[in-house]
């Protein structure tokens, strides 16, 4: 059903990796699965400099545990995530303010559970108001704005590493205190 592409991949052998940690009291945190998992996918991926949805699912889960706030969350993972996305289309300034802002707080307002009977019609609404946003006349401006294909794994296991070190300093801070 899924063709095994490769983000589901890399879950796959996340899940598998994180059970085996588990199961051996190795005591593995989400950043080390991730990047095991990913180094394991990355063995069956034919031309992995190509697979861009692999990359963006190892940004967002690396991003995904580096904070619990899920506001400040989904603002990090649209940010991180943005040279990377920059190369399929011409963002203009606009486009960055609505989904950096206002699409992280809608889907967070959105998934309330007591907003659950009324989500559909709410979505309904957003998708409207922001479907006039298509007639403002601006100018594509952040097209320039983006990684060249063979740097993005630079990008993607540096930004992973400084993650996982800033969360380990941040622990031990937490620790002396």
């Amino acid at each position: 059903m899924t063709q095994l592409h490769p983000p589901i991949l890399r879950a796959l052998f996340s899940f598998f990796i994180k059970r085996f940690s588990q199961d051996n009291y190795l005591f593995w945190n989400s950043f080390q699965v991730t990047f095991l998992s990913t180094f394991f996918c990355l063995f069956f991926i034919p031309d992995p400099k190509d697979s861009f949805s692999l990359q963006m699912s190892v940004l967002a889960t690396l991003l995904y545990h580096s904070c619990r706030d899920s506001l400040f969350r989904s603002f990090l993972i649209y940010l991180f995530i943005l040279p990377v996305i920059n190369r399929w289309q011409t963002l203009s300034s606009l486009t960055v303010l609505i989904n950096w802002i206002l699409a992280p707080f809608i889907s967070s307002l959105l998934f309330m559970p007591f907003l659950y009977p009324f989500t559909d019609a709410l979505w309904s609404f957003f998708v409207k108001i922001l479907k006039l946003t298509e007639f403002i006349p601006l100018e594509q401006t952040l097209f320039l704005w983006s990684l060249p294909k063979d740097w993005i794994w630079f990008y993607v296991i540096g930004l992973g590493w400084f993650l996982y070190f800033l969360k380990r300093f941040s622990i031990r801070l937490k620790i002396k205190k």
